[in-house]
């Protein structure tokens, strides 16, 4: 992947949405095996990461579609001289 794509604001929502599926479902985790009822807010935090992942991966490609359709298509074993 491109390093300015790497650094785009999609991925890094995306990378943000991983961190509060895995906080949350390890507060999930936890709760399950303590047998303790799990609060509605771990439901929500889950729900939005998981909405935060599918959001900035949808932006992420975006990004990566339209960098494909803009860059130049230069053909093999030609030079591009402009004098």
């Amino acid at each position: 992947m491109h390093p300015e794509v790497k650094k785009s604001a999609p991925a890094k929502i995306t990378a943000l949405g991983f961190i509060v599926v895995i906080i949350f479902g390890n507060l999930w985790l936890v709760n399950a095996l303590m047998s303790t009822v799990t609060p509605f807010w771990v439901a929500y935090g889950f729900f939005t990461g998981v909405v935060l992942v599918f959001t900035g991966g949808a932006g992420l490609g975006y990004a990566l579609i339209m960098r494909q359709i803009s860059e130049p298509k230069v053909e093999p074993g030609t030079t591009d001289s402009t004098d």
